[in-house]
């Protein structure tokens, strides 16, 4: 019995925590890597322009026409989370989605004005309610973004929102070029991610370290500074991936397997 205990352990060791620790799941994708031709279906090179919130909410999905379901824009492709929400630090910011043969992407972008400059803020977030896949352990983000002119200079950073609030990693992430080679690829796992508390557009901040398997939503912030009239960057892609959580099922198993083999002992 002992034997037959030990060997049901170790069956389940090797089989199952190997599958969960490498099979990581995608549970956010929009666009795709090198970008993405199925995002917009119609609706020439801009399918709408409309301003996003200065405080964020949840329940606000932003579409290309402000309709939900946007029309000409594939919000139920298989294996993607197009429909997100969104807020913006200017009164002027909008997100433009521009469906081109190279791939589409979301311009996020502000309106200062002509002869002026400044800076923009936005926040772009995808909740678990519309994940792919059942909630996990974070694993990974993955990114692609540039600047919308040159001159300019965006950074962004990645969001996580659990429980305890919203949270922003400590690490930021630069693009200074615009042109379509020139997007910045980036492929961060969570292991070389700390985050910190997340404040802006009305939102809480969580308090204390991040829990990455509480995952209500994901996301990120960028920020543009611009010497000319209109500031704003590209993102053709992004998406996150999640580690499953181990089941019940197994869990339960596993435990009883540890008692049987103290009982066997005593």
């Amino acid at each position: 019995m002992n034997r037959t205990l030990k060997n049901i352990l170790i069956t389940t060791a090797v089989v199952y925590f190997p599958a969960t620790s490498s099979q990581a799941s995608t549970i956010v994708q929009w666009g795709a890597p090198g970008g993405d031709t199925g995002i917009l279906t119609s609706g020439g090179n801009t399918a709408g322009q409309n301003a996003f919130p200065s405080n964020f909410d949840a329940a606000t999905l932003v579409t290309p026409d402000g309709i939900t379901p946007a029309t000409g824009y594939n919000s139920s492709a298989a294996a993607r989370t197009n429909e997100f929400s969104g807020a913006f630090s200017n009164t002027n910011g909008v997100p433009v989605f521009v469906n081109n043969a190279a791939g589409d992407y979301m311009q996020l972008l502000n309106n200062f004005g002509r002869g002026t400059s400044g800076t923009m803020t936005t926040m772009l977030s995808w909740k678990s309610s519309d994940f792919l896949t059942n909630d996990g352990t974070l694993e990974s983000y993955q990114l692609e973004f540039r600047t919308r002119d040159n001159g300019d200079t965006s950074t962004t950073s990645f969001l996580l929102e659990t429980s305890s609030g919203w949270y922003v990693s400590n690490e930021t992430f630069t693009s200074s070029a615009n042109g379509n080679a020139n997007y910045v690829q980036v492929n961060e796992h969570i292991s070389g991610l700390t985050f910190g508390g997340f404040n802006q557009f009305g939102v809480t901040a969580g308090n204390g370290l991040a829990d990455t398997s509480d995952i209500l939503s994901v996301g990120f912030f960028s920020s543009t500074n611009s010497t000319n009239t209109f500031a704003g960057n590209f993102v053709r892609h992004f998406e996150v991936s999640a580690v499953p959580e181990p089941s019940g099922a197994v869990l339960s198993l596993i435990g009883l397997v540890f008692v049987g083999l103290r009982r066997r002992r005593s």
